[in-house]
């Protein structure tokens, strides 16, 4: 749906604020400055809804070629015929687990207020300046970059979903560093996703092929798994 759902705890209360533009609001993250950061995922952009204002701004990402771009600005029609029942398969590069679109997926924002995002099948995360709103790709030597969280210190963990391990993204050094994960019994893992305690600086990630949890000290470099 083409909206954005603001739920206040305190008096139970719903309020709806509907977008004009874009496609698949995913995952949520919220600044220091009240603004509202949001992946779209079939439209492969960045969302910014400012709460003061009211006032949504879509960001865009770069296309991997002129069929993904005319793919995306086509996005509402291929909706409506995918609705329709019209098969698209012979023109558009889309399946049902959208793998011929980029996917912006998960998103963080680091203790500088920059906001960081993982492309899913476009194999690259990214940054958007906090300040200056300028926008920069890094591709991922990895496959899969799902979801992704910062630690105390400003470093991006990333859940390397089909290579059972996180990796490390340093921004200051722009450089990968990968994690394999201590797979028990021995095998491979699919990390969907994780989350940083960033007062100890624990990286939580949760295996879906084993019904375990890891749990990764980045101080200490220690491995803890829970069945």
């Amino acid at each position: 749906q083409q909206r954005l759902v603001e739920f206040d705890p305190v008096l139970k209360q719903f309020t709806n604020y509907a977008m004009d533009d874009g496609y698949y609001p995913h995952t949520i993250r919220v600044d220091k400055q009240e603004r509202v950061w949001f992946t779209m995922a079939l439209s492969n952009q960045i969302a910014m809804f400012e709460r003061s204002s009211k006032k949504f701004t879509l960001f865009d990402l770069p296309s991997r070629s002129t069929k993904e771009s005319i793919t995306i600005s086509s996005m509402g029609s291929i909706l409506k015929m995918m609705d329709w029942g019209i098969p698209l398969a012979n023109w558009v590069s889309i399946d049902e687990q959208s793998t011929g679109l980029p996917l912006p997926y998960g998103i963080d924002i680091t203790p500088n207020g920059d906001i960081w995002f993982a492309r899913l099948h476009a194999n690259s995360i990214g940054m958007i300046d906090g300040k200056t709103l300028a926008i920069k790709n890094y591709p991922t030597p990895f496959l899969g970059p799902r979801r992704l969280r910062s630690d105390s210190k400003g470093n991006l963990w990333i859940a390397a979903f089909p290579e059972s391990m996180i990796v490390k993204f340093d921004p200051i050094k722009e450089t990968f560093t990968n994690y394999p994960l201590p797979v028990f019994p021995a095998g491979s893992e699919t990390p969907y996703s994780l989350n940083v305690d960033q007062t100890r600086d624990m990286v939580w990630v949760n295996g879906n092929t084993s019904d375990a949890l890891y749990r990764y000290d980045i101080n200490a470099d220690k491995w803890s798994h829970y069945p």
